[in-house]
Parts: C-alpha cells; sequence; structure tokens
C-alpha cells in the first residue's frame, strides 16, 4: 500500500511538473517566430537623393524614406527569410493626406500596385543586412544592402 501511495504522489508531481511546463509563456509569438538579429534600425541610400531606414522590432517592421514614414507591417522568420504583411501605409508617398492608412483604406482609395505580402530572404554579416524581395509566388524583385544604423 505504501508502494502504490508513494507511485501516485510521483505520477501527482509529474503531472503537476508537466501541466506548468506547458503552460509557462515561453515568450515567443504565437503567429510566428522573429530573428532577433534583426531587431534595430538598418539604414542605406538609393542614389544620391533617397535614404531608406527599415526597423525591425520582434515582428513589427516599420520603413521611413528620407526621414519620411513609409509603410508599417508585421513579419515572421524562418531560416534566414521573412514573411511580411503591411498592415499600414502613410499618405504622403502616394499623393494621398498625410496620415497613416491602414490596408484595406488604402486599397479603397488608391489605385496603386503596391505589393502587400512579400518574402524576403536575408543575410547578416557583422553591421551589414543584404535582403533579397520576391513575391510570395517566388518571383524575384529586388536585391537592397542595409548598414545597422
Amino acid at each position: 500500500m505504501k508502494r502504490k501511495k508513494l507511485w501516485l504522489g510521483i505520477l501527482a508531481l509529474v503531472l503537476v511538473y508537466g501541466v506548468t511546463f506547458i503552460s509557462c509563456d515561453d515568450g515567443s509569438n504565437d503567429s510566428g517566430k522573429t530573428d532577433p538579429a534583426l531587431n534595430g534600425s538598418w539604414i542605406t541610400d538609393f542614389g544620391a537623393t533617397t535614404r531608406y531606414e527599415i526597423i525591425f522590432n520582434n515582428g513589427n517592421g516599420e520603413t521611413f524614406v528620407n526621414d519620411t514614414p513609409d509603410l508599417k507591417w508585421t513579419y515572421t522568420t524562418n531560416n534566414g527569410s521573412y514573411a511580411s504583411s503591411i498592415t499600414q501605409l502613410h499618405g504622403s508617398h502616394f499623393g494621398l493626406e498625410s496620415r497613416w492608412y491602414s490596408r484595406a483604406e488604402f486599397l479603397s482609395l488608391s489605385n496603386s500596385s503596391i505589393v502587400m505580402d512579400m518574402i524576403t530572404d536575408y543575410t547578416i554579416n557583422g553591421n551589414t543586412l543584404t535582403l533579397i524581395n520576391s513575391y510570395p509566388d517566388g518571383t524575384y524583385i529586388s536585391t537592397a544592402t542595409y548598414t545597422r544604423k
């Protein structure tokens, strides 16, 4: 009888530990993982007159063109690539009132063919970030190199 109680006690401890372990928050994002190496601000210059900045922050991104807000988006990473989806667009770059527009609002007001969802392969080498952008079907769009700010 003592042996049965001992095993029941051990089983109860294992179950309590298991439930506690499974229900603990591990800090991950339920919608996907993000690579912390991307976090921060990255800049590049396209020609003499255009400065582009991209900010990664644990699954949320924001871009600026010549220090003016451009896009807000969400992303998840997986083995050197990230999938992004635009959530807001700033009207100043699209001939609209200078404010933030939701994705749906922007599409209803604009004839723009801007890509809303993208797959981007990336590499980080020291303070250099290289991005290779593609459409979700894999069609190549562009390559750009950024420096950590």
